[in-house]
């Protein structure tokens, strides 16, 4: 009966519908796998991006350091009559070059700045 009928074109549709059906799942799954992979080298990039930020934050710690020890030395070896103000000067640039030793102690720089800085000390 009409049943039948009505169960048979149901049965023709959806044969006719899986292959198309079939087709866009496998494209969707070929974009997902593209997506996904542009997700991880943007992850990777960001995560160089990272590092590469972290580096420049040491390189200019380690300039500041460089920079201070001379700064110091250079306030010390003063002749001058105001030793007042020259001992607030020295321990101000003293206390950011403690901050940035302790930061970065481990490094060789600093390392190899231990007996200028000992000097000042």
């Amino acid at each position: 009966g009409i049943n039948a009928e009505y169960g048979v074109g149901v049965d023709q549709t959806i044969l006719k519908l899986e292959a198309p059906l079939t087709s866009i799942q496998a494209d969707i799954e070929i974009i997902r796998s593209s997506i996904q992979s542009e997700i991880e080298q943007i992850s990777e990039k960001l995560v160089l991006r990272s590092e590469i930020r972290n580096k420049q934050e040491v390189l200019y710690s380690l300039l500041n350091i460089n920079k201070l020890i001379i700064k110091i030395e250079n306030l010390i070896s003063q002749n001058t009559e105001a030793k007042e103000n020259l001992f607030e000067r020295v321990a101000s640039e003293y206390s950011q070059l403690n901050f940035y030793i302790s930061k970065y102690e481990e490094l060789p720089f600093v390392q190899e700045m231990f007996p200028r800085i000992k000097k000042i000390d």
